[in-house]
């Protein structure tokens, strides 16, 4: 079907079919049918070369029981990507005998590469120079300063990042408690209204006035 898992477990919910095969078994499953299909491959491309090498040394009139004896096969290339046009990514090649017309060897062909995308993302620039020199691949000094400095500016990138994601939280929450209190401002109303010192004023109140008794005369 060459589907993944999620889209198995997608086909099962539409036929009403339940699923609970696990990532892990899955990815179990996934390797043991790798090693076979790897090992049937093996077998079947070893048949195919010993078939074109024997047709060959015929041809050539070389006896056929010489393994030692290196010979030219005529052969051919083709291949095919994994979707129509230039977005596809990932494909395929084979070597094809020109005299029996069967696949002696086959390569799959990838416009990006997993490893050097983990090693740059993960470790830098710096562990592809590792693994570089693992490999018994010679590095400069122009190439250690710059896989060096590469590495720097990206930190510096990954730190402002954070940091401006943390600005970014920093005032979003702030106007969310400004928010929130303009909503309770509203909803409760004005309860007292605060006052700085010069705001306050002395204030005198009149004196009473006291009545007038006069004195009658009986």
């Amino acid at each position: 079907m060459a589907i993944g898992r999620e889209d198995v477990s997608k086909f099962c919910e539409i036929l009403n079919m339940p699923f609970s095969l696990s990532k892990d078994t899955w990815h179990s499953h996934e390797d043991a049918l790798l090693q076979a299909h790897s090992e049937v491959v093996q077998v079947v491309l070893e048949k195919n070369r010993s078939e074109a090498r024997k047709l060959a040394m015929t041809e050539e009139g070389i006896n056929a029981g010489d393994e030692d004896t290196e010979i030219n096969i005529p052969m051919s290339f083709g291949g095919t990507w994994s979707r129509r046009g230039y977005t596809a990514n990932h494909g395929i090649g084979f070597v094809i005998s020109a005299a029996t017309g069967k696949v002696l060897n086959y390569e799959v062909i990838s416009k990006n590469c997993v490893v050097s995308a983990t090693l740059h993302f993960g470790a830098g620039a710096t562990g592809k120079r590792e693994v570089m020199a693992k490999a018994g691949l010679t590095v400069g000094g122009h190439t250690r300063k710059e896989s060096t400095r590469k590495d720097s500016e990206q930190i510096k990138k990954a730190e402002k990042r954070i940091e401006d994601q943390h600005k970014k939280h920093r005032v979003a929450q702030r106007q969310a408690k400004q928010s929130d209190q303009e909503q309770r401002r509203q909803k409760e109303g004005t309860t007292y209204s605060a006052g700085a010192f010069n705001e306050l004023t002395v204030t005198t109140v009149p004196p009473k006035k006291r009545k007038k008794i006069r004195n009658c005369e009986l």
